[in-house]
C-alpha cells in the first residue's frame, strides 16, 4: 500500500510490512486462493512471521466456514 492509499485490513486480510521483509505494508487477501508448483516460486521476497501465519490460517479457515466447506 502507497502511504496515502494506507487503511485498516477488512476482516478477509492480514497486514505484512516489514516485520515479513516487505519494503511497503501489503493486505493479504485471504478469501481467494491459487495454487502453484514450488518450482514456480523462485523469487524470495521475505519470511512471514508465525503470528502472521496463524492470522493467515485464521482468516483462510474463517472464509472457508462461511463458505461451507
Amino acid at each position: 500500500m502507497r502511504p496515502a492509499n494506507e487503511r485498516e485490513p477488512r476482516a478477509n486480510e492480514v497486514l505484512l510490512d516489514v516485520a515479513d521483509g516487505l519494503e511497503l505494508k501489503t493486505l493479504c487477501r485471504c478469501d481467494l486462493l491459487f495454487t502453484v508448483g514450488k518450482a514456480q516460486l523462485t523469487r524470495r521476497r521475505g519470511s512471514v512471521t508465525p503470528a502472521r501465519r496463524r492470522q493467515i490460517a485464521q482468516r483462510i479457515l474463517q472464509g472457508l466456514a462461511l463458505a461451507g466447506m
